[in-house]
């Protein structure tokens, strides 16, 4: 009886603590949740598919992006943080957060784009000037065809059909378009004009700000050159920054132009528009700055092409 009893009253004593709704032990403290992080993204700029085992170098601390391409760094960094991104068959890219969330990495070993022939597309014969590309202000260029050539039905074929070339590379992001009108430079008009004294087939002056270009003339010597669409989109490549190739696959080659944009020029295109003016080798943006129409010294430069008539 005894024992029944000391049993009966240590029950009774506990019933009052389920009864309250109170716990039986002590509460665990709330977990740590970490500093706030934020989500930059690596993808291909020829595929747009993510790549992952991509060393993400941010603010000076090393990072390797997830099969989905993603790494995440500290939210405190600031859009002006530097960002380097290492990968293999990539040429290195250093820019800055600026330039994010999403990065894409310049192929090495894509569409025929071998290190060799970017750095000599983008950077000329020496690979060291910068790179020349369209205002970041401007969404298209205004071909506007001089006299001779507006009255030309065939050059003015010529005309759209090299246009569209560019515009079937480029996509919604520029576009070159004819049109017609009084042919003087302004910003984003391409003037397209016949001279007969020019020493060369094809010539292409472009006109621009920094390295941001604004637009130019292209020449022709003769109507029979106006008219060969691959020679018109030749002298256009010139007025969206590409130089010359040494391949006769590309419709930049100097001595007998494609007939179209190679693949890899379309992809050039396409990643040329995703950089600053001013790039420097190998993929190097963050000395260029946000170079547009109102920054920096105003220049002119001339391509003379010797192409096939």
């Amino acid at each position: 009886m005894r024992n029944l009893s000391t049993n009966c009253l240590l029950a009774a004593l506990a019933t009052p603590l389920f009864a309250c709704g109170g716990s039986s032990g002590p509460v665990a403290p709330s977990p740590n949740p970490g500093p706030a992080s934020q989500t930059v993204t690596v993808v291909s700029g020829d595929t747009g598919a993510p790549v992952g085992g991509v060393r993400v170098i941010a603010a000076g601390i090393s990072y390797t992006t997830n099969a989905s391409g993603q790494v995440s760094i500290p939210a405190a960094l600031t859009s002006g943080a530097t960002i380097d991104i290492e990968a293999a068959s990539f040429l290195k890219r250093e820019t800055t957060l600026l330039s994010g969330p999403q990065f894409s990495a310049w192929p090495t070993e894509a569409q025929g784009a071998t290190e060799a022939w970017t750095r000599l597309a983008l950077h000329g014969t020496f690979g060291t000037s910068p790179m020349l590309r369209p205002d970041p202000q401007l969404r298209q260029y205004t071909i506007i065809p001089d006299a001779a050539l507006a009255a030309d039905s065939s050059a003015l074929s010529a005309l759209a059909q090299a246009a569209a070339m560019w515009n079937a590379a480029t996509g919604a992001s520029f576009a070159m378009r004819v049109a017609s009108g009084a042919p003087v430079n302004a910003f984003g008009v391409v003037v397209a004009a016949i001279d007969p004294t020019i020493p060369t087939a094809g010539g292409a002056a472009p006109l621009g700000t920094g390295r941001a270009l604004s637009g130019g003339t292209i020449t022709f010597r003769s109507l029979a050159a106006a008219r060969l669409p691959n020679i018109v989109a030749h002298e256009l490549g010139h007025m969206f920054g590409m130089a010359h190739s040494l391949d006769s696959v590309d419709v930049m080659f100097s001595a007998s132009p494609a007939p179209d944009l190679s693949p890899r020029e379309q992809m050039t295109a396409r990643l040329m528009l995703q950089r600053r003016p001013g790039k420097i080798w190998p993929d190097n943006e963050r000395a260029a700055g946000v170079q547009s129409a109102s920054e920096g010294a105003h220049f002119s430069s001339r391509w003379s092409c010797d192409l096939p008539e």
